[in-house]
């Protein structure tokens, strides 16, 4: 039988079972919280708890965790002389962008941010390859499908809480302290980033674990037609009704999420699957018997697409609808970044440090991705590293549909060997609990009040069980007879495929892909398919006594190269960095800046310049002389050369000291060449300039803005106000 798992003597398939246990879990953790690499909120004086949520540390560590279970895997290939290894094509060039995005550190200006985010890239290709080791039958890989249908539970009810309990909670807060939270936040009353905040606590938009709601929507989408295919595989099968209602309410509360999202993407993508999934099926024999020409018929349609889309774009300048317009306004300006960095890119993670100098006046959103997966692979790694990408996509979907095992059906009356109840699914119980330490070790910040720990933790908890829940249920057999069901699933199997596809349709359009949960959960599927649809004669000869070294060398090799050149200034940084930030809200602002200044020194040749912000801005509450500020900022733009804020902080702490007028000069027209389509940095310079008596100048900055003011919607929130254009225009004869 070409899927029949693997039997190994003297125990060493332990082993790879351990990798499988681990890496499912590492994956389940990421897809339970939302990381980021700054805090995305300043901390201010005063006595408010400060909520750690996981940040560059967390990310890190957990990225370097990611190569544990490959290395064990490797530890089998060493041993274990009838363990054959795979080396997919895509595999390697997965790994090969993953490498070529740390190498991009290398000229990147914020080099912090492209270190911690390519980390996740290798560490999802460690967890790729690890899952292609292991997924070898069926059994495995119910395992995995059931493991990601406990993410969806945990999703569905995680926004059930928090659209029924906290918003309400969140509102009557907002009304409370309305005031307090804008101001501890840096905002202005009634700016954008206040009346935006606001929107979005009053609506309870559903995140999830994630960012946005349409990272949310499509990772639901992904979920849902593996649950689409597990439900049409227990019909298939002739199973009681009773073994479809978990399936058919997972299946209610995907979409409920999906509208709660309100993505209109979302609500196309899982009928689009849904009629890819019945042809699929229908015509298997079919498309197992000519796969390249049904592999080059669906890559020709996709491309007649993309092609469609962007004659309409460049014949017309907008696309169909407004938020498809915004982005097709994103892809114009990233073309012409790419345009002038085209080798090599600006550097991952980095595409926000670039594209406001770039971005059309019409687009008034200040975005840090560019909507759209091969912009985003082509701008920050330029050609070498979207040539890479399109290769990993190509070539896995070239594999994966090139020998799906589509038929025969599972015989309905096979029965798996009986065990006791909890060996059964004893691995499921293992990943649930590994996924449940982690969250709560990464994700709770266990310094916080007892009660509110112990909430938190609870609730963790909960979301474990229902991993172990839905798993479960979705992965035995019988409960008559409990074990995991050993038999095919290849209706499960081509869901998951079709469900990566629309994946990639959502990220064509969307950033869902770069963020850290729906990246390992795409990972983890298409390694798990990877491993189920793998020709078996593209493997090693196992009398070869090299090569099972040479994997475990390398493997072990980049996860202490990873963690001596990111994770160590890491961890080093975030320490003082965090003590610092504990004594400027204790008000201790001559200690927090010098905290800051140490964690800027711990991070390395990482250089992060974000410290060097803090302690600028630690300096101006401690009320530091502008001449003891000035050279703080100047070893920020040393560091970072495209830091507006830094510009704008040295230009205006020059012009209250009447300091070096043609530095504040300088100042404000580098930071008009870094962004010259905002209108309030227009505004600060017509200021400055009427401030340093050059009247032509400021005049010349508000006929700027009042023109880029007009090329706004009139719906656009950023719009000025018509007293404000009226008080502008009165300003400008004045200066006439």
């Amino acid at each position: 039988m070409l899927y029949a798992p693997e039997h190994a003597q003297g125990g060493w398939h332990r082993l790879t079972q351990i990798a499988l246990i681990l890496a499912l879990g590492l994956v389940l953790s990421r897809a339970m919280m939302m990381e980021s690499i700054r805090d995305p909120f300043d901390i201010v004086p005063g006595p408010q708890a400060i909520l750690r949520s996981p940040g560059a540390t967390v990310s890190c560590v957990l990225n370097l965790l990611s190569f544990l279970p490959a290395i064990l895997v490797s530890l089998r290939v060493a041993v274990d002389r009838e363990f054959r290894l795979r080396w997919p094509l895509s595999l390697a060039l997965l790994i090969g962008l993953s490498l070529w995005a740390m190498l991009s550190v290398a000229w990147s200006p914020d080099r912090f941010a492209a270190a911690v985010s390519a980390g996740k890239l290798l560490g999802g290709a460690a967890i790729a390859w690890t899952l292609i080791q292991t997924v070898r039958d069926w059994k495995s890989f119910r395992i995995v499908c059931g493991a990601l249908a406990g993410v969806l539970a945990v999703l569905a009810v995680h926004s059930l809480i928090y659209r029924f309990a906290d918003v309400p909670e969140l509102r009557i807060e907002w009304e409370k302290n309305k005031q307090q939270i804008i101001a501890d936040r840096g905002w202005e009353p009634g700016s954008f980033q206040a009346s935006q905040f606001e929107k979005k606590v009053l609506a309870g938009e559903l995140l999830g674990f994630c960012a946005s709601p349409n990272s949310l929507a499509a990772l639901t989408v992904l979920l849902l037609l593996l649950i689409i295919g597990d439900l049409a595989q227990r019909i298939a099968d002739r199973r009681p009704f009773v073994w479809w209602l978990l399936s058919l309410a997972l299946i209610g509360l995907a979409i409920w999420v999906i509208i709660g999202a309100q993505s209109k993407t979302a609500a196309a993508t899982p009928i689009l699957g849904v009629c890819l999934l019945g042809v699929c099926w229908k015509w298997r024999s079919w498309i197992a018997a000519h796969h390249r020409l049904a592999f080059a018929g669906g890559l020709s349609g996709v491309l007649l697409v993309g092609a469609a889309v962007v004659a309409h774009g460049l014949r017309h300048g907008t696309l169909f609808q407004r938020s498809l317009t915004f982005r097709w306004h994103y892809w114009v300006a990233s073309f012409a970044l790419w345009k002038d960095h085209l080798l090599t890119g600006v550097g991952w993670e980095n595409f926000s440090q670039y594209y406001l100098q770039y971005r059309l006046p019409i687009a008034p959103e200040e975005i840090r991705d560019p909507h759209n997966l091969l912009a985003r692979f082509a701008t920050e790694l330029g050609l070498v590293g979207v040539l890479l990408a399109v290769g990993w996509l190509l070539c896995m979907f070239r594999e994966i549909t090139g020998r799906m095992p589509l038929s025969p059906l599972p015989d309905p009356r096979a029965r798996p060997a009986f065990l006791p109840p909890i060996k059964a699914i004893a691995p499921l119980i293992w990943i649930a609990a590994i996924a449940t330490l982690l969250v709560i070790v990464c994700s709770i910040d266990l310094t916080q009040d007892p009660g509110y720990v112990g909430m938190e933790v609870m609730r963790r908890v909960l979301y474990g069980i229902l991993i172990l829940l839905a798993a479960a249920i979705l992965g035995i057999a019988d409960l008559e007879r409990p074990a995991l069901d050993t038999r095919p699933a290849p209706l499960v199997l081509l869901a998951a495929v079709i469900g990566l596809g629309m994946f990639l349709i959502h990220n064509c359009i969307d950033f869902a892909m770069f963020e850290t949960g729906p990246w390992y959960v795409f990972i983890a599927i298409s390694g798990a398919v990877g491993g189920m649809t793998f020709r078996p004669g593209a493997t090693r000869d196992p009398r070869d006594p090299k090569f099972p070294f040479a994997s475990l060398l390398v493997w072990s090799g980049l996860g202490l190269a990873f963690a001596i050149l990111t994770v160590l200034p890491v961890l080093l940084a975030e320490d003082c960095a965090r003590q610092g930030d504990q004594k400027l809200a204790a008000s201790r602002f001559t200690a927090a800046g010098r905290d800051y200044a140490a964690a800027y020194d711990s991070s390395l040749w990482l250089k992060d310049h974000d410290y060097l912000l803090r302690q600028a801005r630690a300096a101006a509450y401690a009320g530091t002389p502008a001449a003891e500020v000035l050279p703080i900022l100047d070893r920020v733009i040393a560091s970072n050369p495209r830091s507006i804020t830094a510009y704008v902080q040295r230009a205006e702490l020059r012009l209250q000291s009447h300091a070096s007028p043609d530095g504040v000069v300088a100042d404000f027209s580098r930071v008009l060449e870094l962004n010259p389509t905002d209108i309030q940095l227009r505004l600060k310079a017509a200021a400055a300039m009427e401030s340093l008596g050059r009247p032509r100048d400021a005049a010349a900055q508000y006929q700027q803005a009042l023109h880029l003011n007009d090329q706004f919607p009139p719906d656009e929130p950023k719009r000025l106000s018509q007293s404000r254009v009226q008080g502008i225009q009165a300003t400008l004869k004045t200066l006439e």
